[in-house]
């Protein structure tokens, strides 16, 4: 059995939407670092990842990042190929080792501290760099307030255009 609810109520209504805007400059910065290494050893290619994400946490240090603002993933090990056109085949390249590290900056200047000292390779990416407001949750639940207002302020308005009031 089914049945059909409609949407809208049987007696008179309104029907309004809320809207509410701000402006917020960011003030958070996440950062997305990829260290890769491919070797035929496959030990040489975890110490160079190991080490790489080593000289990257001291940098991290160094630019005031705390420790709970960093998240370091696990190694990745797998094999690395590439396709060879004259022999037409996949060819064995070696062991590919990789890890991602995140890192979440409290300001814009030690965001550049630290890019100020980083070089990037074919060892060491930046894939990702966005910002965030540390006031986030505050910002929409007030956002949320104003939209709720702004509802209430249209369905009046209208309400008393129809000589109706809203109850």
């Amino acid at each position: 059995v089914s049945a059909q609810v409609n949407a809208l109520p049987p007696t008179r209504h309104i029907l309004v939407y809320g809207d509410a805007e701000a402006r917020a400059i960011p003030d958070r910065f996440k950062i997305t670092m990829n260290f890769q290494s491919v070797n035929l050893d496959p030990d040489l290619a975890r110490r160079n990842v190991e080490s790489n994400v080593q000289k990257v946490l001291g940098q991290l240090e160094a630019a005031g990042v705390a420790d709970d603002e960093i998240v370091a993933t696990s190694l990745s090990i797998d094999t690395k190929e590439r396709y060879d056109q004259k022999a037409q085949e996949e060819v064995f390249v070696g062991t590919e080792v990789s890890r991602t590290l995140t890192a979440r900056f409290s300001s814009q200047k030690e965001l550049e501290t630290f890019l100020a000292g980083v070089k990037t390779s074919k060892e060491l990416t930046i894939s990702d760099v966005s910002t965030q407001l540390s006031d986030e949750p505050a910002l929409r639940a007030a956002l949320r307030e104003k939209a709720i207002a702004s509802s209430r302020e249209k369905a009046d308005v209208i309400a008393k255009a129809y000589g109706a009031r809203i109850s």
